[in-house]
């Protein structure tokens, strides 16, 4: 690789990040706009622990967004989160006796 392939693929990547991020605004000035503040907090931090719970997230909330035409609030956005994963995780210990 000579120094002018480098430079075209790093400029190329840098590029590509900026696109990235500016995806990631436009997401996020979307959600400002139909999310309560609380709710809008929820759905960042499932942007940070589950990426495609979030992607999933997004769609659901901006489609019914415009459905319902008003912000949606934290309760209504913590129902659209549990039906995306599939219901509550069940979250106790059984013991069966032998």
């Amino acid at each position: 690789m000579n120094e002018e392939e480098i430079r075209r693929k790093k400029l190329e990547e840098l590029k590509k990040r900026q696109e990235e991020l500016e995806r990631v605004e436009q997401i996020k000035s979307a959600l400002r706009i139909a999310l309560h503040h609380d709710a809008y907090e929820r759905v960042m931090n499932v942007m940070l622990a589950n990426p495609e719970l979030f992607q999933s997230a997004v769609q659901y909330i901006l489609t019914l967004y415009q459905k319902v035409g008003r912000k949606l609030t934290d309760d209504e956005v913590k129902r659209i989160l549990i039906r995306l994963k599939g219901g509550e995780k069940e979250g106790g210990i059984s013991f069966k006796r032998k």
